[in-house]
């Protein structure tokens, strides 16, 4: 074991680790297990680049098995160990993972990264991460991002920014999030354009900002983040009667323009993950199918054991997110776990303010099927209680025509039970302007 400190003002530039046949990881600096990782930088006002600690550019590959950690490598072993990493004040920019292996490569590595790219700035499995007032990549500089990329599809490319693996725990604070994203050129996932997380590991994450991950324009993508524009979480079962349950905690934070091509603009977690949302905004995220701002997923495995993840939403907004097919703001998929989404009013002189509020979402399909829940898509199990407010769904603005096909507000297919909700001014072109239900729907007041 060892302590590793750094403080101050340092660049660690185009650095890199490279193999042919080997898994690499830690472009700039790999810390092993039972060792200590201090990275301290005072960020000024503005939290610039010029003043904070950088890593920029740094890289790490394989040819023929995983790469992981561009920036950062927190490796693991198999037993109790971890390492314990906390980073302060760093800009970490144009970091990336970068992988050729095919997907029938025979190369043996750890689980998480074998035949993957993963965590283009960081790679945390099995580790202790707390980052607080850090940037990866820049909102003002469009080629600015961290990135993984599996060329040849292997795996996966996973976690633009940070990918964190089986038992790691990250908890990360006023910290910004910027045109990271996943690229894979195979047929195989790409995932969490910012972070991901699987298996029994949990993110925390409070008064951060996300903000164009998922897809970088500047670059030549063959197939942009297919799940999660900013952020994916995975659980994952291991026998027929247990499963590992990841955990994402995000309270006052901040996710624009995040973008995924087929499911959740910004967010997307399966049945076995347990997500809370709380006193968040959503705005202009999109998706190429499922889901603009949020998708809640079944994904089939071997096994198949009781559902163990939920989703629970209060005091949070989502304003003009767009999905193509389902869901312009959320996306609930037969089997996903139960979603709760709730919030409160208040009234001074005359006007009510909601905390919840869904305003100018929509679908957007020319397909005559598709096209349904302006706001929410639902086809597994949806509460909704408290006050909250659906305001122009079905539509990108108040002078706009409607553009969702069915369910304005809300298309249901699976179990809804509303109680306190206001519908105002919602759109469809067919039918459901508010609402559509070919399920069980309740509908009360407070």
């Amino acid at each position: 074991s060892s302590t590793v400190n750094i403080s101050g003002i340092s660049a660690f530039v185009n650095n890199y680790v490279s193999s042919t046949n080997n898994a690499d990881c830690g472009g700039a600096i790999a810390a092993e297990s039972g060792s200590a990782l201090n990275i301290n930088s005072t960020a000024d006002a503005n939290n610039t680049k010029y003043t904070q600690t950088t890593f920029s550019g740094n890289y790490a590959s394989s040819l023929k098995d995983g790469a992981g950690g561009g920036a950062i490598g927190l490796m693991k072993d198999n037993g109790s160990l971890t390492v314990t990493a906390k980073i302060t004040g760093v800009y970490f920019t144009g970091n990336y993972a970068y992988t050729e292996a095919g997907a029938d490569s025979s190369t043996g590595s750890d689980e998480d990264i074998h035949n993957r790219a993963v965590g283009g700035a960081i790679w945390a499995s099995k580790n202790i991460l707390t980052v607080t007032n850090c940037s990866f990549g820049s909102s003002s500089l469009t080629n600015d991002g961290n990135y993984t990329y599996a060329k040849n599809g292997g795996e996966g490319s996973f976690g633009g920014a940070i990918f964190g693996g089986n038992g790691a725990k990250k908890t990360i604070s006023v910290t910004g999030f910027a045109n990271n994203y996943t690229e894979s050129s195979g047929t195989d996932s790409s995932a969490g354009g910012a972070i991901y997380i699987k298996k029994t590991a949990s993110a925390t994450i409070s008064n951060s900002t996300f903000t164009d991950n998922g897809y970088n324009s500047s670059v030549p993508v063959t197939s942009a983040t297919g799940f999660g524009g900013a952020i994916v979480a995975e659980g994952k079962p291991t026998a027929a009667t247990t499963a590992l349950t990841s955990s994402l905690t995000v309270t006052g934070s901040t996710f624009t323009g995040n973008e995924a091509d087929i499911y959740g603009g910004a967010i997307a977690a399966n049945q076995y993950a347990t997500v809370t949302i709380s006193g968040s905004t959503f705005t202009d995220n999109s998706s190429g199918v499922y889901g603009g701002a949020i998708a809640l997923l079944y994904k089939s495995y071997d096994y198949a054991p009781k559902v163990t993840g939920s989703t629970s939403i209060s005091s949070t907004s989502f304003s003009g997110n767009v999905a193509v097919s389902e869901g312009g703001a959320i996306y609930i998929a037969s089997g996903a776990g139960p979603v709760l989404i709730s919030g409160t009013s208040s009234t001074s002189a005359g006007v009510t303010s909601y905390t919840t509020a869904f305003t100018y979402n929509y679908t957007n399909s020319t397909a005559t099927d598709k096209g349904l829940g302006g706001a929410i898509y639902n086809a597994g199990t949806l509460t909704i209680k408290g006050a909250s407010k659906f305001l122009g769904d079905g539509s990108s603005s108040s002078s706009a025509s409607a553009s969702t096909l069915n369910g304005g507000a809300i298309y249901n297919a699976g179990t809804t039970n509303i109680s306190g909700a206001n519908f105002i001014l919602n759109k469809a072109t067919t039918d459901g302007g508010a609402v559509y239900s070919s399920g069980s729907l309740t509908i009360s007041g407070t």
